[in-house]
């Protein structure tokens, strides 16, 4: 006679595919919500995973499986999908200063700078305890000579142009690498008023900011000429320049951190802001807008 045991409310098919249901919608909100915020890989990561584990634990043919599952999701989330990262990366313009807020891009900009005007060599020649710097005009021929002076913190020496360089032996490029940082802080004062600072461990030269920025937000390539200004999405872009085809296009100068090689159509809630992410045919990470005015 066959006993039939009964099962626990617990046990039943209902809950248990109920259960599975929900966690099934779990699993895809969560990588619809990782799609549209770019990050591709890890919603293919996490679909194929939780796609496997539902498998694996919701069907009995499958019980060995349970054993062996966790090792191979273990070494596929630890070991395989960063390779995979780190592949995918690599093929992209991923880096520091592209993953960066937009206030901490906007003054990694303005750090940057050109140089302007002539270049001079340098050397340092020791005076005692303290040491003068020379600067040598290679397409004039002159030189100039500051008063003594002691490295530490921001200081203008006022150079005077002499007929030769001092007769002490020169500071090698060991000395020069030791104190670079306190010649970086040193301003060279020519008797024309023109002021060069270090450029190179052998030369000075005269530098400006790169850019400029003004009230209303407008940042200037004082090189170039080429203004630039902020779009709703905090990326910093060039103006529009027409093209032989009529087409407006903008040199992106910060790359968002969203890629994609084709038109990227996220879940935006107009369709005119998804024609903000239109691939530009010039490069596979180079951005158009259609918002400019």
């Amino acid at each position: 006679m066959d006993v039939i045991k009964k099962k626990h409310w617990w046990q039943s098919d209902q809950l248990k595919w109920s259960v599975i249901g929900l966690l099934g919608l779990l699993v895809g909100y969560l990588v619809v919500l990782m799609y549209v915020q770019g990050e591709y890989l890890f919603a293919i990561m996490t679909l194929i995973l939780s796609s496997a584990g539902l498998y694996i634990f919701a069907n009995r043919k499958t019980y060995a499986w349970r054993y062996v599952y966790p090792g191979l999701a273990g070494m596929g989330l630890f070991v395989l999908f960063p390779l995979v990262c780190t592949i995918a990366i690599a093929f992209t313009n991923y880096s520091s200063t592209n993953q960066l807020t937009f206030e901490r891009a906007q003054q990694v900009l303005m750090d940057r700078s050109y140089q302007a005007g002539k270049t001079y060599n340098f050397g340092l020649y020791p005076t005692g305890d303290e040491w003068q710097l020379a600067l040598t005009d290679g397409e004039m021929g002159k030189h100039y000579l500051s008063d003594a002076f002691s490295f530490g913190g921001e200081q203008k020496l006022q150079l005077k142009e002499t007929d030769a360089l001092p007769g002490g032996e020169r500071a090698n490029l060991r000395i020069i690498t030791q104190n670079r940082l306190a010649l970086n802080q040193i301003t060279a004062v020519l008797p024309d008023e023109s002021k060069v600072i270090m450029s190179s461990l052998r030369q000075f030269s005269g530098t400006r900011p790169l850019y400029t920025l003004a009230d209303d937000g407008l940042l200037t390539n004082n090189q170039s000429g080429v203004k630039y200004r902020q779009i709703t999405i905090a990326v910093i872009i060039s103006r529009s320049t027409p093209t032989e085809a009529g087409v407006m296009k903008n040199s992106v100068l910060v790359i968002p951190l969203l890629s994609a090689r084709k038109t990227l159509r996220a879940s935006l809630p107009t369709k005119g802001s998804r024609s903000l992410f239109s691939l530009s045919s010039s490069g596979p990470w180079s951005f158009r807008s259609s918002l400019w005015c």
